[in-house]
């Protein structure tokens, strides 16, 4: 996901308080942890004689625009510092017509009439309904990365900007969500890396006291050069290795499709299991879910045949009755059947 972020100051502006809007953004990505999948470009003093070139250069998926904002436009500097209004109409012209934004955000006063314009486009837009205080701009912009750089949709995004908006500035000014098509604003723009498995083929994979299971990471970015893959489940613990071979698994091969997988694991009951990787440009990016949750979520998502999701219900019903480490009633499986 490419995010663009624009603000431009003239001469005669007050201040937008736009070191601290970058700030609280960029501690959002940090904090999001998205391994080199998430690219953030600020380009806090844009004239506006230089905004299509970079809207060009850039192609973001999402379009960030913070200025200060007017009924008749958006209010930019050009070279010389002088202040010049930008319409709806104007900003549509520049953006790239072979590569649209899907988002573009006013973080600019008053701005609902020029968002409503540009979404005659295929895109959404968000614009406000009054001046709109610098707390509640830069705090709502925040949630509304918060959400998207954890896998909601456009409009699940937006409804948690939108509650803070109206915390903060208390009524007074609202925000607006237009689109020319509602399945825009299901739309997903970022999947981060996620915990998957699945049962293994050729082999028995749900006995009497054990269920088997290849454990994967998926949304691998395509540098990945190693992930591993470790539980913190004391089941796994024997006593006859080391713990970083009785808990741990490392994987070093390419992704492919965006998945890494493990040999198959097995276990007595549900577990954690988490991962962490490496691209070969020194990113880093982690995941974690329960055994359980993680076959659930690849079996509702794969192409998978008819006998593969008929075991599915097998493996969830012994895992969620047999509850691993890190639950409050975990206890080991003391079952009198024979080890499959």
């Amino acid at each position: 996901m490419r995010v663009l972020y624009v603000a431009s100051r003239s001469l005669t502006m007050e201040s937008l308080e736009l070191e601290r809007e970058i700030t609280a953004l960029q501690r959002r990505v940090d904090q999001a942890g998205r391994g080199g999948q998430v690219h953030f470009t600020f380009l806090p003093d844009l004239c506006l004689e230089d905004l299509a070139l970079e809207l060009a250069r850039q192609r973001p998926d999402v379009l960030h625009i913070s200025v200060h904002g007017e009924t008749a436009g958006l209010s930019f500097a050009t070279q010389e510092g002088d202040p010049v209004d930008l319409s709806g109409d104007g900003l549509l012209a520049l953006l790239p017509h072979d590569h649209l934004p899907k988002v573009v955000l006013l973080n600019a006063c008053n701005s609902q009439s020029i968002a409503e314009r540009l979404s005659s486009a295929p895109l959404v837009a968000i614009g406000t309904t009054q001046p709109i205080t610098n707390r509640a701009a830069i705090a709502s912009a925040a949630v509304l990365y918060d959400r998207l750089l954890y896998g909601a949709s456009i409009a699940a995004a937006y409804g948690a900007m939108q509650a803070v908006v109206d915390s903060l500035d208390r009524g007074n000014t609202s925000i607006k969500m237009f689109a020319p098509d509602e399945m825009l604003l299901s739309a997903v723009l970022f999947r981060g890396p996620r915990i998957i498995a699945k049962l293994p083929s050729g082999m028995k994979s749900v006995t009497k006291s054990r269920v088997y299971a290849h454990v994967g990471l998926t949304g691998c970015p395509p540098d990945t050069t190693q992930v591993c893959f470790f539980t913190d489940d004391p089941s796994f613990v024997v006593g006859k290795e080391e713990l970083e071979i009785e808990l741990s698994e490392i994987v070093r091969d390419m992704p492919r499709g965006g998945e890494v997988w493990t040999e198959p694991w097995n276990s007595e009951g549900d577990y954690r299991i988490a991962a962490c990787g490496i691209t070969g440009g020194g990113e880093t990016f982690s995941a974690s879910a329960l055994l359980s949750n993680a076959l659930e979520h690849y079996a509702n998502v794969a192409d998978a045949p008819k006998a593969y999701r008929e075991m599915i219900p097998d493996a969830l019903k012994f895992l969620r009755t047999r509850s691993g480490a890190g639950l409050a009633d975990w206890e080991p499986w003391r079952g009198k059947e024979e080890r499959g």
